[in-house]
């Protein structure tokens, strides 16, 4: 019980959480003007690009359930390097390239539930599977060369992050091996559920973005989008036709 309440008496993070939330709310307040604005590009930004390109790709996905292992044979190997024994893996990572981070998350949180993922392969697949899928790169910045590149730093970061994962666990409880045939509707529903989750994130962060860079030059604009969300620098880049700085928004999201 004492170390317990040690550990919650001297935990350093809900405390900077909490001051950065009130020095968030007061800029919100003195600057409403750059808020809405920052509102309005983030709901623009999601209607012309982001939900064109992504959630047609997300109800695939959800279809594609049941031939995911099929489909992630090749990547056996991988998880084998990896030391992932679910079954299951391979197919998540599949899904997840190809949806995105969302659908990665939302088919490891599956597995979790069900048992069929220990938590180092759970930690291990969202490491892997932290990409934007190949409707965001390809649909809305073009070219596949930018897709291969956020992959490969992907997969390094995660290869110098594998010593920091959790120790490995007995094996992952009893769970169906074979995925269930996802109706259309359920594809659909949870399809909305990530469009959501993606477009809530891209309008918050464009909102702070045009609160925080009130003031900045226009040059340097891009750079802070970027660090905080992932589409809005790769279209503020592939606005000013910066190809590098493409390159470093989807680089800086797989590490």
């Amino acid at each position: 019980m004492k170390q317990k309440s040690s550990q919650m008496r001297f935990a350093p993070w809900p405390v900077v959480q909490a001051a950065l939330a009130l020095a968030l709310s007061g800029l919100l307040l003195a600057r409403p003007q750059a808020a809405a604005q920052g509102f309005a590009a983030g709901l623009k930004l999601c209607g012309g690009s982001l939900l064109p390109a992504l959630f047609p790709l997300f109800v695939v996905c959800g279809l594609l359930g049941p031939l995911a292992p099929a489909l992630g044979w090749p990547l056996r190997p991988l998880m084998r390097l990896c030391g992932i024994r679910s079954p299951r893996a391979p197919a998540v990572l599949v899904l997840g390239w190809c949806g995105g981070y969302a659908v990665c998350a939302q088919q490891i949180a599956a597995l979790r539930k069900t048992g069929e993922l220990p938590p180092r392969d759970a930690a291990l697949l969202l490491l892997l599977g932290c990409c934007s899928g190949p409707g965001f790169v390809v649909g809305c910045i073009g070219g596949q060369l930018f897709y291969g590149l956020q992959l490969a730093a992907n997969l390094a970061a995660a290869a110098c992050l594998v010593p920091f994962l959790p120790k490995q666990e007995l094996p992952a409880g009893q769970g169906s091996s074979q995925q269930k045939s996802v109706s259309f509707p359920q594809a659909i529903s949870n399809a909305v559920q990530s469009s959501l989750t993606v477009c809530g994130c891209a309008v918050f962060c464009r909102v702070v973005g045009s609160v925080l860079g009130q003031g900045m030059p226009d040059g340097a604009r891009p750079y802070l989008n970027a660090a905080l969300e992932i589409s809005a620098g790769c279209a503020d880049f592939a606005a000013a036709g910066s190809v590098a700085g493409v390159c470093l928004c989807l680089s800086l999201l797989g590490a």
